[in-house]
């Protein structure tokens, strides 16, 4: 009679265990998905606007951010 109540409440036990565990499982909050790595920015030199380096257009090392501003610029 020992064997078998010690053995139902060994069971019981690994029940609640296993239901603690996925409740747990559930609410762990989502993962974020990693960031992006910052673009460098520059500072068109005709009107003053940042812009990403890689967008930015650039006459003599100088950054703009349009093509009507880099003639712009080099027409003043």
């Amino acid at each position: 009679m020992y064997a078998i109540r010690l053995v139902l409440i060994a069971v019981a036990v690994g029940a609640v265990v296993l239901i603690a565990r996925q409740l747990l499982r559930r609410e762990a909050p989502p993962r974020k998905a990693p960031l992006e790595a910052p673009h460098r920015m520059v500072r068109c030199a005709h009107c003053g606007v940042h812009v990403p380096e890689e967008e930015a257009l650039f006459r003599a090392g100088t950054p703009y951010c349009s093509e009507q501003h880099r003639i712009a610029h080099s027409d003043s």
